[in-house]
């Protein structure tokens, strides 16, 4: 028996649309079979690759309030997180209120913690668990009273950590293997938050488990 098919074709783009209807048309035919194209623009019908692209490239460079506003403002974000374009604006403002200027944490600050996107989420901590002015002088940290706002804070602070991790993975310096390791974990986290992209998430864990020296 064979484990693999080949299939060889100078008509590759004219054949596209019709390969994922015949492999993967499990709604329909209850038949799945997993496929693999050589090549292939991720760019063009994978929301994960787009958005793990643009993820890299934020982690290049220094982070500010509009790297957050540009990862955020993604749909495939809004997707993986679940919330609206209102909501994103409203945690915008109030990150913005509580003292973010650059950068997500004193490593990139050069030691300075203060007025990084972990200093600004501490700020929100404090909030919810003292109601008057509470104060960490030795980080010149107190709390941000946020009122009049309708957004869940508990599930924002989780949504901010979560990209700075991948932030933080990509930035590592590890050798060619653990980055693609990073690269793995980062996509699996997206399944794990929001399992309506496994299949995506799949497809895109084979390529790189293929590209693993």
């Amino acid at each position: 028996t064979f484990d693999d098919i080949l299939i060889v074709t100078p008509q590759l783009n004219r054949l596209k649309p019709y390969i994922k209807y015949i492999f993967s048309n499990d709604i329909y035919s209850g038949i799945k079979i997993p496929y693999f194209l050589a090549v292939r623009d991720y760019s063009e019908n994978s929301r994960i690759y787009n958005f793990l692209n643009q993820i890299i490239e934020v982690a290049k460079c220094k982070f500010t309030i509009n790297d957050l506003n540009y990862l955020l403002s993604d749909s495939t974000s809004q997707v993986i997180f679940g919330y609206g374009y209102k909501e994103k604006d409203e945690i915008l403002k109030i990150i913005r209120d509580c003292g973010f200027h650059w950068g997500i944490d004193s490593n990139e600050r050069i030691g300075e913690y203060k007025n990084s996107l972990e200093w600004s989420i501490d700020r929100l901590i404090l909030g919810l668990i003292y109601n008057d002015d509470f104060q960490i002088k030795d980080k010149d940290l107190k709390t941000y009273q946020y009122k009049n706002t309708s957004l869940n804070i508990n599930k924002w602070i989780n949504i901010l950590y979560e990209l700075i991790s991948y932030i933080k993975l990509i930035r590592n310096n590890n050798s060619y293997n653990l980055w693609m390791s990073n690269i793995r974990r980062i996509i699996l986290r997206f399944k794990n938050i929001n399992n309506k992209l496994t299949d995506e998430v799949a497809d895109l864990t084979s390529i790189l488990e293929k590209n693993s020296l």
